[in-house]
């Protein structure tokens, strides 16, 4: 819940609807544990959590606060340095990642780690798995290794069950890349060098498409994954199991269109991918295309090309990017400015419109209090102002 105090005017900012026509500039942010930067996300309480090729970070938008393995005191503390996994903020401000080692949960109210080992064929619960963290439903999680398959956790008594790969016409296993993502319809969707797989995970059943593509990066805006393979990029509609290749604009031939390394789908429905080179580009949400944004190297003095791991973007419509080497980088996307709401409605009253106070609740309604005209409800989705 959040809470403003506005005095004469009020002026709300507005959503990012796509403004993205201009080129970002970058801003890097320092204080990492290591400028490799394999995944980023926000907390419930506004903290940013960066994970890097040498241990996990808190960023409160001032101060870096670093958690790195411990020699000394092993006991609650992280073990493995690389973290290259998705980071899962759970009900109970817990934070579910994986280092090279095994997956932890993280306490942020206690400091601690807890790591948690899965059987081998015994059933002796030795073996360290790095995980990636895909969903958590009720007590249940759901995390992936790219060979031990997909795995359903049970967090009251930690309890699992491993469900097999999906398997080729032969009978092969086939070995997917475990960043993958739930499409809110009981099936997660996953990529390998034989396509892309959904596994139901109510059935526990295995489905197969676009066999003959190696695809790498995966991410879902709306009904639409938005697949990576080689320099190219494609759409899969999951409501009907059409695809196609998505046209790349590349302005003047300026920058060559390297082998793409992510894809991110963000908050207001436009589509980032970056690749091997550091470009970025973008997909608006109503456009047909991927037009180039900026390179993540061009801050540096020196002529590099790093690669672009991940994406995110936040609710203020700041882009963070991660990438190799350069660390973490933010750009201002939204450069369009203030809107007034609801457009229009304020001019028709007589008299002047003086606001004393704002207060926001969680359903995104914003509460005014009006000189001499009580307190007005202004709905930002309707666009609405109502006594």
């Amino acid at each position: 819940m959040h809470h403003r105090v506005l005095l004469l005017l009020l002026i709300i900012y507005q959503s990012l609807s796509a403004q993205v026509n201009e080129e970002l500039h970058f801003e890097r942010v320092e204080g990492l544990s290591q400028n490799t930067v394999y995944s980023i996300m926000k907390d419930k309480q506004g903290f940013m959590w960066i994970a890097t090729a040498d241990g996990l970070n808190r960023y409160d938008g001032v101060e870096m606060k670093v958690y790195k393995p411990s020699l000394a005191n092993p006991n609650g503390n992280m073990k493995g340095r690389v973290i290259r996994s998705k980071v899962l903020e759970d009900d109970n401000d817990n934070l579910w990642f994986s280092t090279a080692q095994t997956l932890f949960r993280f306490d942020k109210k206690k400091d601690f780690f807890k790591d948690y080992y899965f059987g081998d064929s015994t059933g002796v619960k030795t073996i360290g798995l790095s995980v990636d963290p895909l969903l958590k439903e009720g007590n249940h999680f759901w995390f992936c290794n790219a060979s031990y398959g997909v795995i359903e956790f049970n967090n009251t008594d930690e309890s699992y069950k491993q469900n097999s790969l999906p398997k080729d016409n032969k009978g092969n296993e086939i070995l997917i890349h475990s960043d993958g993502l739930y499409d809110k319809k009981d099936r997660l969707w996953f990529t390998s060098k034989y396509g892309l797989h959904s596994f139901n995970i109510r059935n526990h059943r295995w489905q197969q498409y676009l066999a003959a593509y190696d695809f790498d990066g995966i991410d879902l805006n709306d009904d639409t994954l938005y697949i990576t393979t080689g320099n190219k990029l494609l759409y899969f509609e999951t409501n009907n199991y059409s695809s196609g290749l998505i046209s790349v604009n590349n302005p003047g031939g300026i920058r060559s269109i390297s082998n793409f390394r992510s894809v991110y789908a963000d908050r207001y429905r436009n589509t980032w991918a970056g690749d091997a080179d550091g470009n970025v580009y973008c997909k608006k949400k109503q456009s047909r295309q991927f037009e180039w944004q900026a390179n993540i190297n061009s801050n540096n003095s020196a002529a590099t090309e790093y690669p672009v791991y991940c994406f995110y973007m936040d609710e203020y419509g700041t882009l963070w990017v991660g990438g190799d080497v350069v660390g973490l980088l933010r750009a201002r996307v939204n450069y369009s400015g203030f809107n007034s709401f609801p457009s229009g409605q304020l001019n028709k009253e007589k008299n002047d419109f003086f606001i004393n106070a704002i207060y926001e609740d969680e359903n995104n309604k914003a509460w005014l209090g009006v000189f001499r005209k009580g307190i007005l409800l202004l709905d930002k989705k309707t666009k609405t102002l109502t006594p």
